[in-house]
């Protein structure tokens, strides 16, 4: 993986998305000797933590070249997918700015709207309490 991560750090891309997958560091014996139902025995994969072997990696380009209209619509498209709120609208932004289209217009309020709605899903919540609690128990 350092070796992608590596080669993508000299181009104009930007990782937005790394998720960690993995296998079970138990032998198949191991769970034979549970002496557990054949049920059971395909449970203890799903309850077992799994052990880092690989990640899923999404880059995105950071539209730091001459990119054409289409590039930015389907830049736009990927970003709201992937939840990139803020991404999405600074390439709304860009696009709005290179291009006289009113599709762009929409695209920001989209983008505007996502993020405040992303606000009222309160995710910020967990590093407030972190840092109450961090300061409470000093």
């Amino acid at each position: 993986m350092y070796k992608v991560l590596e080669y993508f750090e000299g181009l104009p891309f930007w990782l937005g998305a790394m998720t960690v997958k993995g296998s079970q560091r138990l032998r198949e014996n191991d769970v034979e000797g549970l002496h557990l139902s054949d049920r059971l025995k395909k449970f203890i994969y799903y309850s077992h933590k799994t052990s880092p072997g690989w990640a899923e990696l999404k880059y995105f380009n950071n539209f730091s070249g001459d990119l054409s209209q289409r590039d930015h619509l389907l830049g736009w498209v990927f970003a709201t997918l992937e939840k990139q709120f803020g991404y999405a609208l600074t390439i709304a932004h860009h696009g709005r700015e290179r291009f006289a289209t009113p599709i762009f217009n929409e695209m920001v309020k989209y983008s505007e709207k996502n993020l405040k709605i992303s606000l009222l899903k309160l995710k910020f919540a967990p590093a407030i309490i972190e840092k109450f609690s961090k300061l409470f128990n000093q």
